[in-house]
């Protein structure tokens, strides 16, 4: 929130889901069920853009998953963007479910990719690597006071 207008400057939405994946194995191919954390919306108003609002928004997310992670083991992370976020996405960690589906590859056939979404991933032990953390006040071990 900007406390000054009281506007609302950015906010985040997640939901989680299984997210079925094909795995090859020498014996054939199985599908597999793997539950995610979805990032739903994820927005920062354009006049705020650009004053590092949304990584700080970001790691607010990573920690809240963290603590997921912590409770139930869910280890990934998933979003679908638009092709002018991509690269935001990118330089916090998040790859390309397909990088060979990436927007430069379809403009550089000429495609308009302001309609097409990019899936996205991230494992929490990704995050885990680069320094992230559950809130320790969430922990059971604080709560406990252990």
């Amino acid at each position: 929130m900007d406390e000054s207008s009281n506007q609302l400057v950015g906010f985040f939405s997640s939901t989680v889901g299984f997210l079925t994946q094909s795995i090859k194995k020498d014996d054939g191919a199985y599908t597999v069920d793997r539950p995610y954390i979805n990032l739903a919306y994820f927005a920062i108003d354009q006049k705020y853009q650009g004053q590092g609002i949304g990584r700080a928004l970001m790691m607010e997310f990573f920690s809240m998953c963290m603590v997921i992670n912590l409770y139930t083991g869910v280890q990934l992370i998933y979003l679908e963007s638009v092709d002018e976020s991509v690269g935001f996405y990118k330089k916090l960690g998040y790859q390309l479910v397909d990088p060979r589906k990436s927007p430069e590859a379809y403009q550089e056939y000429g495609n308009d990719t302001s309609e097409i979404p990019f899936p996205m991933l991230i494992k929490t032990t990704v995050l885990n690597d680069m320094g992230h953390t559950p809130y320790s006040s969430n922990t059971l071990q604080h709560r406990l006071k252990i």
